[in-house]
Order: C-alpha cells, then structure tokens, then sequence
C-alpha cells in the first residue's frame, strides 16, 4: 500500500504541473492577442486614414513601424504557445502513464522503472478536430501574414506616390 502512496503523490506533483503548463498557455494566448489584435487594428486604421493622407512620409513610417511589430510579436507568439504546448504535452503523457500505472495496481509492485520511462498503458489519444492552442497558433501565423500584406501593401502606395509626385 505503501507503493500507491507513493504514486499518487507522484501523481500530485505531476498534475500540478500539468496545470501549471496549461494555466502559462493560455495566460500567454490572452495576452499575446491583447498585444497583437489592437496593433493590427490600428494599423489598418492608419493606412485607410484620411488625416494622415496628407503626409505619407508619417503614414508610411506608422504603418511600416507597427507592421514590423505586429510580426515581432505574431511570430513571438507562435513559437512561445508552440514550445509551451510540448512542454504540457510531456507532463500529460507522463500523467496518463502514473494514472494507467494506478489503475492496474496489482502490477504496481511488480513494475521495475529502473531509470525508464514508464509504459503506456493507456495512451494519450489527440482529441478529433483541431484544439484550442493550434487555433491561437493559426491565428498568429494568420496576423503575421496580414501584417506582411500591409507592409506590401504600404510600399506599392509609397511607389505609387512616388512616382505621380516625380516630374516627367
């Protein structure tokens, strides 16, 4: 009995750091998006400003600052959930092993771990669809995009002007 104990208060450690794991992923989801979404908004604000029209050179360096950022940060952001979500993965396989372990406890004593990694004994299975963190991970990849379009976007109207504004 005493072996059980043990594993479950193996398994108190490890599920604490499961959501440990999972609370950091979506503190850095939200906040990401609180970064990026408002800079994207802004930026297409500027570029369909009819005040800042009448200075492109500012309008131009607005739109190219914020733009640079917007990818900083979408990219920033996709590596960050992308390398945090292995991390939560890896605890959780390690989780479903202890409670598999828990369920068959007539072989918990028989079990030699020796330096190994537990086997599986019920492995994780990937929930059908797509989940919540790769959606964050698409939609930043997706701003990332959008910022690159208006930064192209941007310098076709800065040549545009540029060359009406040049004499013949």
């Amino acid at each position: 009995m005493a072996k059980v104990e043990n594993w479950l208060k193996y398994l108190d450690i490890i599920s604490q750091r499961v959501r440990h794991h999972h609370d950091a992923l979506w503190e850095e989801e939200k906040h990401y998006s609180w970064w990026i979404y408002p800079i994207l908004a802004g930026t297409v604000w500027v570029l369909a400003s009819e005040q800042l029209k009448s200075d492109p050179c500012l309008q131009t360096m607005i739109i190219t600052g914020a733009s640079l950022l917007g990818i900083y940060l979408s990219w920033a952001a996709f590596t960050t959930i992308r390398r945090e979500y292995g991390f939560f993965r890896e605890w959780r396989k390690l989780q479903e092993e202890v409670e598999g372990a828990l369920r068959d406890q007539r072989k918990i004593g028989d079990r030699k771990t020796e330096g190994k990694a537990l086997p599986f004994t019920s492995p994780i299975k990937e929930t059908p669809g797509i989940g919540i963190t790769k959606i964050f991970q698409v939609n930043f990849m997706v701003t990332l995009v959008f910022f690159a379009l208006i930064i192209a976007l941007n310098a076709y109207r800065l040549c545009s002007l540029l060359s009406s504004a040049s004499p013949a």
